[in-house]
């Protein structure tokens, strides 16, 4: 049923899209689709076939938005290790370097 009328609605879409001259980039990784909800409905749920313009449309379990990470249960589990090992790299870094640098450096970073 959600399929059906996601499929419908896209293609009005398209319709309109091609009425103004204008197209959809169907390639791969480019115009994906992802369905959220709690862990217990997603295991329910089927994998959705969409279908623009003749082209499969690719399902996702994880979107990344202006460098945001939203997987579908919107659980932020990758979006927050990513920032983990940015910071524990970072933090490395920084330990790495300290024995080089003055305090009066040093103490500038923590105000940061």
């Amino acid at each position: 049923m959600l399929e059906d009328v996601v499929n419908e609605e896209l293609n009005c879409v398209i319709r309109w899209l091609q009425y103004n001259n204008l197209t959809i980039n169907l390639k791969k990784g480019k115009t994906e689709v992802i369905l959220y909800g709690t862990k217990k409905k997603l295991s329910k749920a089927s994998e959705m076939s969409i279908i623009a313009a003749s082209t499969r449309v690719e399902n996702a379990t994880v979107y990344e938005y202006l460098g945001v990470k939203m997987d579908n249960s919107l659980s932020f589990k990758q979006q927050s290790d990513k920032i983990y090992k940015k910071a524990t790299s970072r933090v490395k870094l920084l330990a790495h370097i300290r024995s080089t640098i003055s305090t009066h450096v040093a103490e500038s970073f923590t105000c940061l």
